[in-house]
């Protein structure tokens, strides 16, 4: 039984509503839509060889599966606000006279590497839960409003939604499959969107760091402070780099080369790739 079937099966049972199933129903879909919509002739390759693939390659992940953020430019002992939620909209912002995170409406717990939040609290009485299940203990939409510490970072898994982090944050990490991903000022990005947009503001010099959207748009502006050899690939659409190489490739556009905001230092990289959609990178004139 596939998730659609269980949901209706839910609703036949009279576990949830009809307008409860139609919901998460509309959710799932969105994240198989967006596959549907990627090019048949998806076999087109990056400048490097490499195909346009997902970084995530377990679609049907649950949202308690957050990516891990893997960077030597993220300090270990840096505190995570992890965000597991299945679709809505999230705010994060950061409070330099807080000292722990806090949330308006949701569950927010502690954890060793920093705090987890959710818009329910999950039952702890030994019965086995799928990701439907945990929806179904608590239903209701995922908006959810977290303000959090100086010096945090962020991790996120969401099916749909829109995610604002105002930061400065150390560092971003996460997957979300439709919807609109904005990072004012981040030191650290590995992000990817499904499908929809993401406005990243990064403020790096060293590291690596990706940014991947598959059917949309991404924008990336390099912040004060920033200086990092960028590669931009686009498979199907526009390509704008002021100060890259760039090559316009069939239908797409791929660039390469150091972009600088005011720093010397210039070890780290940067990697963004749109799939089918526009690719902005540039330099921020503050920020």
């Amino acid at each position: 039984m596939n998730d659609y079937e269980r949901i209706e099966s839910l609703y036949s049972e009279g576990r949830i509503t009809r307008e409860q199933a139609d919901q998460l129903i509309n959710a799932l879909s969105a994240a198989d839509e967006a596959e549907q919509e990627l090019p048949e002739q998806n076999g087109v390759q990056y400048s490097n060889g490499a195909a346009a693939t997902d970084d995530w390659t377990t679609d049907r992940q649950t949202a308690t599966e957050v990516p891990k953020f893997e960077s030597s430019s993220v300090d270990p002992s840096v505190r995570w606000l992890e965000i597991v939620a299945f679709g809505g909209d999230v705010d994060v912002r950061v409070n330099a006279e807080l000292t722990e995170p806090r949330i308006k409406e949701g569950h927010l717990e502690l954890t060793d590497t920093g705090a987890r939040v959710a818009p329910w609290e999950e039952k702890n009485d030994g019965v086995p839960r799928n990701f439907i299940d945990r929806m179904i203990d608590g239903f209701r939409q995922s908006d959810m409003d977290i303000e959090i510490p100086a010096g945090w970072a962020v991790r996120f898994d969401l099916k749909g939604g829109d995610i604002d982090l105002d930061g400065p944050v150390e560092a971003v990490s996460g997957h979300l499959r439709a919807g609109e991903l904005t990072v004012s000022d981040t030191r650290a990005v590995d992000v990817t969107v499904t499908a929809g947009e993401a406005d990243i503001g990064l403020r790096a010099c060293q590291g690596d760091h990706k940014v991947n959207v598959r059917v949309g748009s991404a924008t990336i502006r390099l912040l004060p402070g920033s200086s990092l050899e960028v590669e931009g690939n686009v498979s199907i659409g526009d390509l704008k780099a002021k100060g890259l190489d760039a090559v316009e490739r069939g239908l797409g556009g791929w660039g390469k080369g150091l972009l600088s905001n005011g720093s010397a230092d210039s070890s780290g990289r940067l990697n963004a790739a749109v799939v089918t959609g526009d690719l902005s990178i540039r330099v921020a004139d503050h920020g």
